[in-house]
């Protein structure tokens, strides 16, 4: 699936597909997301993007032994950099700051909260 994503083949279809026969498999959200991203279609990838945060204490996992960053630092660098593609600087900033609650030293949040928030007293 990945490889596809990163050719830059559009997978919607594929992507639709996964989603049709198996709804509650998380990781398919991320692919969804990741396809969008790759074609520019930041504002679709937020729905997928969105799910995952919810679903961040999901504890009903089926048996499917998920990576907790799937819905952790995954999701945040994803909204983050689809939120900043669109021009919602404040929204970006709000993710990253979220993000470093749970993940105080995470540097690449703390790099761009800082350079989200000099942008955003310039504007």
């Amino acid at each position: 699936g990945m490889c596809l994503i990163e050719r830059g083949d559009d997978i919607s279809s594929l992507v639709e597909e996964v989603q049709a026969i198996a709804p509650w498999y998380h990781v398919g959200h991320w692919i969804a997301a990741a396809n969008h991203r790759r074609q520019g279609r930041h504002e679709a990838a937020l729905v997928h993007l969105r799910h995952l945060r919810a679903h961040a204490v999901d504890p009903a996992d089926r048996a499917i032994a998920y990576n907790a960053e799937l819905f952790t630092t995954w999701a945040w660098e994803a909204l983050g950099g689809s939120l900043f593609a669109l021009g919602r600087l404040e929204e970006a900033l709000d993710v990253y700051d979220e993000a470093l609650r749970e993940q105080p030293d995470n540097l690449e949040f703390r790099t761009k909260a800082t350079a989200l928030r000099a942008m955003l007293r310039r504007n």
